[in-house]
């Protein structure tokens, strides 16, 4: 039977080590945690508002999305049953980017919880797919060609020229891969020095020995502040398309003032924000809060 957190978060699998490692990680990076849950929480929220508006219902989204892998229908190609449920069946393109976005949510949130659970390396895999899921998101949105080959579950491929939107780019993805695959993607040396930190921390031989909890540290640190960099970014991104494609936005209104206290005035404290991502999430942002 699963055990949950107060505020509704599930502290893992039923294994004495996880649920040692979540009490405490919970007490060790409580404010960050709660930064994270916060994040996820409104996020998820904003891209639930952007699908009612783009879909009949919320039960029509889930109806198309459900229905894709089924081929038996002769009658229906998965393209047709995907315009099917849109309101505007022209809006193809941005009804799988809010598809493919969805999606990058769904495994920025399993890397909470693997992190939580201390599952390191797997936490890593997590987030770069997250950013996988923003880069198809981008490319579909741009190209309807592409939009109707993940629709046929196809690879999606962007042209060698093609130009990600802000705040995402090519060095972004490329910088991102290139340290996520070695550290939990793929099963480099990096990634088992992870995961091996976790299980001394975890086993009584090992805990107490001088600088093992200095490295189980600085170990969840550095999945920490990429999970914490991934919902910037997210957000940034999320906001600026729904910003620039969709024509009724209220909905960004009722979240900004939220994501703008927890995002701009907390976790910038917490990591090193260029000076771009940050004048563009504000501006952004600002455009939106209730108070401006």
């Amino acid at each position: 039977m699963n055990n949950y957190k107060g505020d509704g978060l599930m502290k893992g699998p039923n294994t004495a080590t996880e649920l040692e490692f979540w009490e405490k990680f919970e007490g060790a990076y409580k404010k960050e945690v709660g930064f994270i849950n916060k994040l996820l929480d409104d996020l998820k929220e904003v891209l639930e508002s952007i699908q009612k508006h783009l879909f009949h219902d919320w039960n029509g989204y889930e109806d198309s999305i459900s229905r894709l892998p089924d081929s038996s229908d002769s009658n229906w190609s998965t393209i047709d049953l995907f315009r099917s449920g849109l309101k505007d069946q022209n809006n193809l393109q941005l009804g799988v980017w809010s598809s493919l976005v969805t999606e990058a949510l769904e495994r920025l949130s399993a890397s909470r919880l693997l992190l939580y659970t201390g599952h390191l390396n797997r936490s890593v895999a997590c987030i770069r797919d997250s950013y996988e899921c923003l880069k198809w998101a981008d490319i579909c949105l741009c190209s309807e060609k592409e939009a109707k080959k993940w629709l046929k579950s196809k690879q999606i491929k962007g042209k060698k020229d093609f130009e990600y939107s802000k705040p995402l780019s090519k060095e972004l993805f490329d910088n991102s891969q290139k340290l996520y695959n070695i550290w939990g993607t793929h099963s480099y040396l990096n990634a088992q020095l992870l995961s091996s930190v976790t299980s001394m921390t975890s086993d009584p031989k090992y805990r107490n020995e001088i600088g093992v909890e200095e490295q189980h540290k600085q170990a969840v640190l550095n999945v920490l502040t990429p999970i914490l960099q991934a919902l910037w970014y997210f957000t940034v991104y999320v906001f600026n398309i729904s910003d620039k494609y969709i024509e009724h936005k209220d909905y960004l209104s009722t979240w900004a003032d939220d994501i703008y206290d927890v995002l701009v005035i907390n976790t910038v404290q917490l990591f090193t924000v260029s000076s771009n991502l940050l004048k563009l999430m504000k501006d952004l942002l600002n455009k939106y809060k209730k108070s401006s």
